[in-house]
């Protein structure tokens, strides 16, 4: 799939025959259950910002769209979550001159992913037992968390042409693992197919 495709390319730069592979094995975690294509989206642009791949910080249109992706994201049961990392991800990014714009598109993504889950009842906990393949799916993620490789970026920002700080990717790393550990807790063995493009771009991260 294309987001485990970019989720891959996101959090490993330096391997894209990996996020090809990724692409293949978001496929079949695909086949595991009902996906949120909304959440992967929201979190690949969660893990953009941090790990400022385009190598500029987000634009004016971009805190104006990011708050509305992070609103979709409710529509789906646990959902919101993904919008939440978005909003801690641009909250994260803040730096001057536009650190109070910023600040706030944070806060209005924050609220906006919230407060709609709760008016569409998709904010409660409703962990379900993992199926055999959603265990597997699941299992192998966190053997690949163990084996994780955090290597400095050689790549280049896309807008920049500079080098990414590692330090951004660690924290990127960090954002996209605490997301999926809430998912966890939240949907239990749908956030297997929930999350596809995340546990994806981890198989790929232990190369």
């Amino acid at each position: 799939m294309l987001l485990s495709w970019a989720l891959a390319r996101e959090l490993d730069p330096d391997q894209p025959a990996s996020a090809v592979a990724a692409g293949i094995a978001g496929f079949l975690i695909f086949l595991t259950g009902p996906t949120n294509l909304g959440a992967v989206t929201a979190l690949l642009f969660a893990v953009r910002l941090v790990a400022r791949s385009p190598g500029l910080p987000p634009t004016k249109v971009d805190l104006i769209w990011l708050p509305a992706l992070a609103a979709y994201t409710a529509r789906s049961m646990g959902g919101f979550l993904a919008g939440v990392a978005l909003a801690a991800a641009l909250a994260w990014d803040a730096e001057s001159p536009s650190r109070t714009r910023q600040i706030l598109s944070a806060l209005a993504a924050a609220v906006l992913a919230v407060s709609l889950a709760a008016v569409r009842g998709t904010l409660e906990a409703h962990p379900v037992v993992p199926t055999p393949w959603q265990w597997v799916v699941l299992g192998a993620a966190l053997f690949s968390v163990l084996w994780l490789r955090i290597p400095a970026a050689v790549s280049v920002g896309d807008l920049s042409g500079e080098r990414p700080y590692q330090g951004r990717m660690v924290r990127a790393r960090a954002l996209a693992l605490a997301t999926g550990g809430f998912a966890v807790l939240w949907l239990g063995g749908a956030a297997a197919p929930a999350l596809v493009g995340l546990w994806a771009a981890l198989f790929r991260g232990t190369d």
